[in-house]
């Protein structure tokens, strides 16, 4: 039960970094190229594509 819920909490901790630090990116320092890349490191490879697509 207790692993189950700190199991939850992590991946909702993860979806809310990666949303925010995405919102980050895009409409805070995306003019800045050097910063938005390193931003961009960030992210896992595969979340990374998906952000480029979208």
């Amino acid at each position: 039960m207790t692993h189950s819920v700190l199991k939850y909490t992590f991946h909702f901790t993860y979806a809310f970094h990666f949303i925010y630090i995405r919102h980050f990116c895009l409409y805070h320092i995306c003019e800045i190229d050097n910063k938005y890349q390193l931003c961009i490191s960030q992210f896992p490879l595969q979340r990374r594509q998906q952000f480029f697509v979208n």
